[in-house]
């Protein structure tokens, strides 16, 4: 699934999202998260199966949703930077914990040139190499506990 995001003439967002549903999951792509203005952004989301994605681009969130119906939550896994070898190999380069991953809610894919709006903490990750392997997950509960 490819998509962009032009820049952005209004700040107050326009709550621009790009959905798509691959397999049990619904990938949900929105601009970046900043805390001053958002700016653009575009890429690539590619469906590895099952539950695992590879994200490419700049200035994107990707988050994730079961279309299960007896699925009661849906998050990330697992999310790791990675980089093209030297022999054209995808390698991990940094994996991703909870701080990165807003506790498995989304990933960011920032832009270019994040502005951060004054806020003294960066939020741009994986900034160098704009390639991210995510997998999702999805849980239920009995029946009877919903």
């Amino acid at each position: 699934m490819g998509f962009f995001f032009d820049e952005e003439v209004d700040t107050a967002g326009k709550g621009e999202r790009w959905t798509r549903v691959f397999g049990d999951m619904e990938v949900i792509v929105e601009r970046a998260f900043v805390f001053g203005k958002p700016g653009p952004g575009g890429g690539l989301v590619i469906h590895l199966g099952g539950t695992k994605f590879l994200a490419v681009g700049r200035g994107f969130n990707v988050r994730f949703r079961s279309v299960r119906k007896e699925a009661t939550f849906t998050g990330i896994l697992a999310a790791a930077e990675k980089e093209v070898g030297e022999d054209g190999a995808l390698r991990t380069l940094r994996v991703f914990n909870g701080d990165e991953t807003r506790s498995g809610e989304f990933l960011i894919m920032p832009n270019d040139d994040p502005d951060y709006g004054g806020f003294p903490i960066a939020v741009t990750v994986p900034a160098r190499t704009c390639i991210a392997e995510i997998e999702a997950y999805w849980v239920a509960e009995d029946e009877a506990d919903r």
